[in-house]
């Protein structure tokens, strides 16, 4: 077992598909997006209506990005995600006010969609051309602890690049660089794992063919409560991490103490940012590569439904955290939250890929994206609108409450 895991590990495309994972995170504005949108006038509504745009957009292009991926394959694809997210940034780096910003998650969304699944099925088609599939848990764990890994590298980095450079529009134009390393890294990876269907593109026989595999899975009960469960998860995580921003903001601004070596209040909050983001990813990425391990002491169901009750929990720990201004309390528990994730996202791969067809594999992660990226759309405007209106804590117990009401809907039985 050992011996397989280490030859795995050496084996030169795996380690391309890690550094792939790694480049594509090094997103250097990060820790500072919110502030960002929040310095340039807008409100939390307003950027919850963003992130829903950025959602939108995913859901409306999931499909045809699809089309495309089986008629050109899945590396162009990738490529054309990142001509998007490049042109998303440069908006990002020289817009000022939210119609630009609306414009740049357009661009933002785009690339989601046509990066959503198109890498984890050439990571598929691999495991199979080398007959390791069984090992998909590990490779996929791995390869996500290198993307996170390149998150908390980037973080550091972040703070540096702050400080010299003073303005954070200039953050999105930098990252413009491992974008383009990623760009050249993709078209150097072998033919084999780029399988695509030789038809000719035909969008009813695509639309028409998408419709039947939905249906499939819809009247696959087990398929789509898993599904379903992780849209759930993953929409709750991906509406509420960001929030550290803003709470540690409002947080910093009414402690003194902070105030030391000639750093301004604003300065302090930038490191502590950067700090925090460092911290979280790199918890995360020893999470990620770990949580196969977690997998010899109870089952997949056991762990993601656990992690469920976890990351509710944590919502309101961290609304009580900041009701006492506890700053390392609100820390801690944005950290576990990314370890919820970190854990949970390699169990519903695995478990996922018990029940799929080879040809369904797609559809599935595709069908659990747009879910997720619906649940958002709602979940994002109601988090902006309830943090303006009442605060960003009780919008958090607010959301807890929610999530454990939820459980029923999304706890997966033990027989699955």
């Amino acid at each position: 077992m050992e011996k397989i895991l280490e030859t795995i590990k050496s084996d030169k495309q795996i380690k391309k598909f890690s550094a792939y994972g790694f480049f594509k995170n090094l997103r250097f504005f990060e820790p500072y997006i919110i502030l960002y949108l929040l310095d340039n006038g807008l409100n939390l509504l307003q950027i919850g209506l963003l992130y829903s745009i950025r959602e939108i957009t995913v859901n409306i292009f999931e499909l045809p990005s699809g089309l495309l991926s089986d008629k050109y394959g899945n590396k162009k694809t990738l490529l054309v995600c990142f001509i998007f997210y490049i042109i998303s940034f440069i908006f990002f780096g020289t817009g000022s006010n939210f119609m630009a910003y609306s414009v740049a998650m357009i661009f933002f969304g785009l690339g989601d969609a046509f990066r959503s699944g198109s890498h984890k099925a050439m990571i598929y088609n691999y495991l199979e051309f080398k007959n390791w599939f069984k090992y998909k848990t590990f490779v996929y764990g791995r390869t996500r602890s290198f993307s996170l890994l390149g998150s908390s590298i980037s973080a550091i980095f972040s703070i540096l690049l702050i400080f010299w450079i003073k303005k954070i529009n200039f953050l999105f134009i930098i990252s413009i660089i491992p974008y383009l390393i990623d760009f050249f890294l993709i078209l150097s990876y072998p033919k084999h794992v780029d399988v695509r269907k030789k038809e000719s593109l035909n969008f009813t026989l695509f639309f028409k063919s998408s419709y039947q595999s939905i249906i499939q899975l819809f009247n696959q009960k087990k398929v789509l409560f898993i599904v379903n469960s992780s849209a759930v998860f993953e929409a709750f995580f991906k509406s509420i991490k960001d929030y550290i921003q803003p709470i540690l903001k409002l947080l910093l601004a009414s402690i003194t103490f902070y105030s030391f070596a000639n750093f301004s209040s604003d300065e302090i909050l930038k490191i502590s940012l950067g700090l925090s983001y460092s911290i979280i990813f790199i918890f995360g990425s020893i999470a990620s590569k770990n949580a196969h391990k977690l997998l010899y002491k109870q089952s997949i169901t056991y762990w993601m439904n656990l992690l469920y009750i976890a990351l509710t929990f944590s919502f309101i720990l961290i609304a009580v955290f900041i009701h006492l201004k506890w700053y390392f309390g609100i820390i801690v528990f944005f950290v576990a939250m990314y370890i919820f994730q970190n854990l949970r996202r390699p169990f519903f791969v695995d478990l996922i890929g018990e029940f799929m067809q080879k040809e369904q594999r797609a559809t599935v992660l595709s069908v659990e994206n747009q879910l997720t990226s619906f649940y958002v759309i709602i979940l994002a405007p109601i988090m902006g609108f309830l943090a303006d209106s009442f605060g960003v804590w009780k919008m958090l117990i607010i959301m807890g409450f929610i999530g454990f009401m939820l459980i029923k809907w999304v706890k997966i039985k033990s027989n699955y």
